[in-house]
């Protein structure tokens, strides 16, 4: 667990390019808060710019209200009756122009409207504009209303108190005149000034906050830049040393596997070989205890059959020449029923002869099953290990009162010997079988019994060559199969399903490291849980190397 969350920090390390992030990241981010100081500092400025133009205005349109108005007042008021073209010509109007002019000399402001409440222009620096009306014109009606309201725009061309003027930035205001009471809205004044040097001001100032912002920044970033440059050095230095502690320790977990692995195949190694050992010793001695015993009536039985058959012929020799005998004779011979003795006699020493071929049988193939008699690799027939172990498994396979028998199919192939382990493939073998039939047993006795009386078990047992470079052998059970889930664990070191005391474990896992590392061979199970189990072994004919 440690080491994949080891693996997961190491690829995010690895996708993670911090200089390379702060690089890009870090440049757009000072570029957009020189941008963003710069934006706010313009905003600001043309906020105030317009506060103290509207200011200026208010304040020329109150010193208008106190020196102009008065004088002029009476006229403006009374405009409603002229015409636009009377209104332009009056001697009035020129005299407020002139008085205008004047007092706006040297001002910013370069253009003046008076409008009457009805929003009709009384009068206008601009003399052809008197007489245009305002009454739709929006700030105009909130100007009536009496609040001052202004309006920042841009003219490329505008004809000015001082003449026509060309690219201009203006400030429209438009101020509510008030009488001498305060309480009433008499006229509205609209005052055009030009901000354009304060705005060209404002533009300069922009530009060197802009850049003293970017140098500012520049500065600040290339001091972050050498400290994340120096962060990721010391972060691609764990890197690399989180690398080496990652191959370290994975390496020192292979091993470990590797050890636990063979202890366990020496655990493995070492219980199989003390049990073979005792098993083999065991076998010895019973081999030799009844070949002794059968050796010797074996032997005898030839004399003895030879010394019958002189008894017998002298017998007959006596009844040919003494046919008339005494009556104690013929009484025991009656007695004894001579004939019958002398017809079964030679029967029953030839079934002593069938027994006591039958008892050296069994004792060579415990000796073939063992291979107590020969050490390490050897020519090996298959077709002899298999019936020498189906010879040994006789009792488990037969008919027996309390349960029917086992079909053992041989489907056998011409086979040539190979060089193997005998004993040891012997061993394979009996687990196989073994097995088998353990299987079967399992399901006989979960079955019903009306069910198992009609369904026949077998063992299928196939041997075919591969191509002159190796055997194959199928062992095919009826038995109760296996689900996936325990197939995939039959071969691992004592895993086993049976009870306590009837199974290791060790038996497959065994067989498995006989076929696999000892013959270089290969085995494999097939198996559908009710129907059956099938074990499919490949074995070379010949070994690599002869260190076994």
């Amino acid at each position: 667990m440690r080491l994949a969350s080891a693996q997961r920090k190491l690829k995010q390390v690895q996708r993670f390019q911090l200089l390379r992030y702060f690089a890009f990241s870090g440049l757009i981010a000072f570029t957009l808060t020189a941008i963003a100081l710069n934006y706010f500092y313009y905003q600001q400025s043309v906020k105030n710019l317009i506060h103290l133009t509207e200011e200026q205005n208010i304040a020329l349109t109150k010193s208008f209200s106190n020196t102009l108005w008065p004088e002029f007042s009476r006229f403006l008021r009374s405009t409603s009756s002229l015409s636009d073209e009377d209104l332009r010509k009056h001697p009035k109007s020129y005299q407020l122009q002139r008085a205008v002019f004047t007092q706006m000399r040297g001002l910013s402001v370069v253009k003046v409207k008076i409008f009457d409440l009805k929003g009709r222009t009384v009068f206008s620096t601009e003399v052809s504009q008197i007489g245009e009306m305002a009454v739709s014109n929006r700030n105009f009606v909130i100007a009536r209303s009496g609040q001052v309201v202004s309006q920042l725009g841009h003219r490329s061309s505008f004809r000015a108190i001082q003449g026509q003027v060309s690219d201009r930035d203006l400030l429209s205001s438009y101020v509510p005149i008030q009488s001498s009471s305060g309480n009433e809205v008499e006229g509205v004044v609209e005052l055009y000034s030009d901000v354009t040097p304060l705005f060209q001001q404002i533009y300069q100032t922009r530009q060197t906050i802009l850049l003293g912002s970017l140098l500012i920044l520049a500065g600040l970033y290339s001091v972050l830049f050498l400290l994340i440059k120096r962060a990721d050095q010391i972060i691609r230095q764990q890197h690399t040393a989180l690398q080496q502690s990652q191959a370290d320790y994975k390496r020192q977990a292979d091993v470990l596997e590797n050890t636990l692995g063979n202890l366990q195949q020496a655990q493995i190694q070492l219980v199989h070989s003390e049990k073979m050992s005792s098993l083999g010793q065991m076998v010895a001695g019973v081999a030799h205890e009844i070949n002794n015993p059968a050796g010797f009536i074996y032997g005898n039985l030839e004399y003895l059959s030879e010394q019958f058959g002189h008894l017998t012929k002298l017998i007959r020799l006596y009844q040919k020449n003494y046919p008339a005998t005494v009556g104690e004779i013929d009484r025991f011979a009656r007695d004894i029923d001579i004939e019958f003795l002398i017809d079964d006699l030679p029967k029953s020493l030839d079934s002593m002869r069938v027994g006591a071929e039958r008892i050296r049988q069994i004792v060579l193939s415990l000796r073939n099953f063992s291979r107590l008699d020969r050490d390490g690799i050897n020519q090996f027939d298959i077709h002899q290990g298999l019936e020498d172990t189906l010879l040994i498994l006789q009792n488990r396979i037969k008919k027996k009162a309390d349960r029917p028998g086992i079909d053992i199919v041989k489907n056998y192939g011409s086979l040539p010997a190979i060089e193997a382990h005998g004993g040891q493939l012997n061993q394979v073998f009996m687990n196989l079988l073994n097995n088998a039939i353990d299987a079967i047993q399992e399901k006989r006795q979960s079955a019903a019994p009306s069910a198992a009386d009609f369904s026949p078990d077998y063992i299928i047992i196939s041997t075919q060559a591969i191509a002159d470079k190796a055997v194959q052998l199928t062992f095919q059970d009826s038995g109760s199969g296996m689900s996936e889930k325990i197939r995939s664990k039959i071969f691992d070191p004592f895993f086993t399903t049976k009870p306590v005391g009837k199974g290791t474990g060790l038996g497959l896992s065994i067989s498995y490291q006989v076929v696999t590392q000892n013959h270089q061979g290969q085995i494999t199970c097939d198996s559908v849980l009710g129907e059956g189990t099938t074990f499919t072994l490949t074995l070379p004919l010949r070994q690599m190397s002869a260190k076994h």
